[in-house]
């Protein structure tokens, strides 16, 4: 802005400097000199009425001089000047120093006048004082132009910091749809658009840890209950043994001792899923994303599952796949132990494993051959239970369905579909992008 204005000071000197230039101050005696030259040169008159006209303007003498009269007094240049360029008239210093003439052409001859010695034109004398005001006036013009600008541009940052300190002070209290109103025309418009969009994200960041800890809240209020059931259960047990031992049958010691069995295994199943709950909602897990080898982290869980149920025969049909997915091993390998026990423990003799990419994603298929999902099931799978249930028709084991809200859970954070079907018994499919 400060060159700009400059600039344009700059160029406003010089055509007013080529203005003054065109238009010097005695510009009225030239002219009026040239009117007496055709009153002299048509003989219109007199000697006293010339007389008269020359004191006006000056003029002291006037001869009327030959093309070789006019080559003895005045230099080459200036005859060259007047003769060649179509020239009305030219003002020029004789050969004679000090002498001055105004010199126009008739007809017949040449009209000189003798002028006093005219001033240097403005702005074109450089020994003069005038290029001295000229560069004065450049210097001060630009020092009021830093000036100003500078004033300016202090005011417009005072009014962006207290717009910046009201902004931040709203987000500070919580106010977080703060944001600047903005004009196109505003200084510091990238600025404030930075702004509003950091503002923007934080809103977003923070409805969605308040979400997620609204419903970590909920969920664990739910839970308090059934933390406090096996407990309970437990406790009454116990307290049969201690005080009515002598008068229970070992058929019905051995009953008791297979349901504070059944408790044990519920309790510590929903404390692990509680602490995977937790871990599931935290940033560090959200973000940690690697690129994963999916036959080798589902041939890791199968290989533990094998040794823990010896007599289900679990069938992979992935040989010649090998593909690779981006996510958090640790939630996905959850995930698969999670899947693979409930259809481990659902299968009559069999679990079958297929992948197979499909599109965009790769394609987890878990199927046992079970008694299948009921209808109940398949509509609560990945909601948490109101009340717990037997996994089984003919045992105590015991679920309040959070292992499916956990797997639900995890899909979802990795942009995945979850489906559940029955197809000859359970089936479990998942499918994970792939990247491109």
């Amino acid at each position: 802005m400060t060159v700009l204005i400059v600039i344009v000071l700059f160029f406003f000197i010089l055509f007013l400097s080529q203005k003054i230039s065109d238009n010097p101050p005695h510009k009225d005696r030239y002219d009026k000199l040239e009117m007496i030259s055709e009153l002299v040169s048509q003989k219109m008159i007199d000697k006293n009425a010339l007389d008269r006209l020359l004191s006006q303007v000056g003029s002291t003498e006037v001869k009327m001089l030959s093309r070789e009269e006019l080559n003895k007094l005045f230099y080459e240049s200036d005859v060259e000047r007047l003769m060649n360029h179509s020239l009305r008239y030219i003002v020029a210093p004789s050969k004679r120093p000090g002498q001055w003439f105004f010199v126009t052409k008739t007809a017949e001859s040449f009209l000189c006048f003798q002028i006093p010695p005219p001033p240097p034109p403005p702005f074109k004398n450089r020994r003069g004082p005038m290029p001295l005001v000229i560069f004065i006036s450049i210097v001060a013009f630009a020092i009021v132009s830093v000036l100003v600008s500078f004033s300016i541009l202090y005011i417009k940052l005072r009014v962006f910091s207290k717009k910046a300190a009201i902004f931040i002070s709203s987000i500070q209290q919580g106010k977080f749809d703060t944001r600047f109103q903005i004009s196109k025309n505003d200084a510091f418009y990238e600025s404030m658009m930075q702004f509003n969009t950091m503002a923007q994200q934080v809103e977003k960041l923070v409805d969605k840890i308040k979400n997620s800890e609204q419903i970590r809240i909920e969920i664990l209020q739910e839970l308090s209950h059934d933390l406090r059931t096996p407990i309970a259960s437990l406790k009454n047990l116990i307290e049969t043994l201690r005080f009515a031992s002598d008068n229970i049958t070992k058929e019905e010691k051995k009953e008791l001792m297979q349901l504070a069995s059944a408790e044990m295994v519920y309790f510590e199943r929903l404390v692990e899923d509680l602490l995977m709950w937790a871990r599931i909602n935290e940033p560090k897990y959200q973000e940690q994303k690697e690129e994963i080898h999916l036959v080798n982290l589902l041939d890791g869980e199968l290989i533990r599952l094998e040794s823990i149920y010896p007599k289900i025969l679990i069938e992979k049909n992935y040989h010649s796949i090998d593909v690779h997915i981006m996510g958090n091993a640790y939630l996905l390998k959850r995930m698969f132990r999670n899947v693979l026990e409930n259809a481990v423990e659902h299968a009559h003799n069999k679990v079958t494993i297929s992948i197979n990419v499909v599109g965009k994603f790769c394609e987890i298929q878990i199927m046992d051959d079970g008694d299948g999902f009921s209808v109940d099931q398949i509509n609560s799978y990945g909601k948490k239970k109101f009340s717990r249930v037997a996994l089984f028709s003919d045992s105590t084991r015991l679920s309040i369905g959070l292992g499916s809200v956990i797997v639900s859970n995890i899909v979802k954070l990795h942009d995945g579909i979850l489906n559940i079907k029955n197809k000859g018994g359970a089936n479990v499919i998942i499918q994970l992008p792939v990247p491109g």
